[in-house]
């Protein structure tokens, strides 16, 4: 029998003395009974506008009728067939502009609980079946992702689904981009996540991480980037580019002619960009030329930081062993004379505060 009810099937919570001692999840989501009776309020409209507000068109009125049958294994692979992320987009997708605002239910009442149901039916794959998507025959066309949010991940889906060979280059530690960055884990836990990119791999898709593809944020390159012990970088051959900004951006703030700014960036490293400049004032150690020599000399590297450690010689890595090596090849001149002169100011004064 049709549920009429004007009003969703709340969803159940975390008690509030309970969940503000912890960061789990605060929505428990629906039981089996809870989503069975919201699938009924469906009214498998002859347009299904619930549809048309989907970005990926998931066939709404066809899962929910499987729901309100209790079967919801075909549900999962309904949802599936056009959505890879079905338990994320179930938690943090925004129904109500998309495939809830289009809902009739919603003229005289409350939508149907959509988002809500999409995710109870991935839960609930994910505890009772848990199986993983098979892997679609190649068609023999390789494709770059490029990022691993919600979108990258979502064509890195549909392209495997049809036969691609799908690499996905993620620049940080882990895939997800702003579902694991960017989310907090008591409105969308990082193992749901994990298991949506690991049902990614199992359909064939390569996800590449600490990978930068095309230009770096330089300020958080020179912020954090410079602290590391040792620091490698491609030559500029490869299309390697480290700078502080664009030579365009800097021509802007000091209303120097960029023809002007190029023949600074000779002679003056603050005016340049590139790897061999950075090179020049220590920031990089080392220039690879060649790919078949960064394996090697990678491990050269780790093994003189670990030596270097272990001698107790602090300043020959990190800030320090760059500011020394600048200064050695010529890019640092000033370096000495100004630490010279902060060691003398300090001495002065440091009687009063020491």
């Amino acid at each position: 029998m049709a549920n009429m009810s004007m009003t969703k099937n709340p969803i159940p919570e975390q008690e509030p003395l309970v969940r503000n001692k912890n960061f789990d999840e605060v929505a428990l989501g629906y039981t089996e009974e809870i989503a069975i009776d919201e699938a009924k309020r469906c009214l498998n409209c002859r347009q299904h506008p619930c549809v048309s507000g989907c970005p990926v068109n998931v066939r709404i009125p066809e899962f929910i009728a499987k729901v309100a049958e209790g079967e919801f294994e075909e549900a999962y692979k309904i949802i599936t067939s056009t959505n890879s992320l079905p338990a994320v987009c179930g938690r943090v997708c925004p129904q109500e502009h998309q495939c809830e605002g289009k809902c009739v239910r919603g003229i005289k009442g409350e939508s149907v609980g959509i988002g809500r149901l999409e995710r109870f039916v991935a839960d609930w794959y994910r505890e009772n079946v848990n199986a993983m998507p098979e892997k679609a025959a190649s068609n023999g066309i390789k494709v770059a992702v490029v990022g691993s949010g919600p979108s990258g991940l979502t064509c890195a889906g549909d392209l495997a689904r049809m036969g691609y060979e799908v690499t996905v280059y993620e620049l940080f530690h882990k895939a997800g981009g702003v579902l694991v960055y960017g989310i907090p884990e008591f409105r969308l836990p990082k193992a749901i996540v994990a298991r949506e990119v690991a049902a990614l791999e199992e359909m064939g898709v390569k996800i590449v991480t600490d990978a930068v593809i095309g230009r770096a944020i330089s300020g958080a390159f020179l912020c954090h980037g410079l602290q590391a012990d040792h620091i490698l970088s491609l030559s500029p051959e490869f299309g390697t580019m480290i700078h502080v900004m664009p030579i365009t951006s800097i021509s802007r703030i000091t209303k120097m002619d960029i023809e002007r700014l190029e023949e600074l960036s000779k002679e003056n490293p603050v005016f340049a960009a590139g790897p061999q400049f950075f090179y020049h004032l220590g920031g990089v150690d080392e220039l690879i030329e060649n790919v078949e020599d960064m394996r090697p000399t990678v491990i050269r590297h780790i093994g003189e930081v670990e030596a270097a450690k272990l001698a107790g010689d602090g300043d020959a890595t990190g800030p320090m062993g760059h500011g020394t090596l600048g200064e050695e090849r010529g890019g640092r001149m000033m370096r000495r004379k100004v630490i010279d002169r902060m060691e003398e100011e300090f001495s002065a004064v440091a009687g009063k505060y020491l």
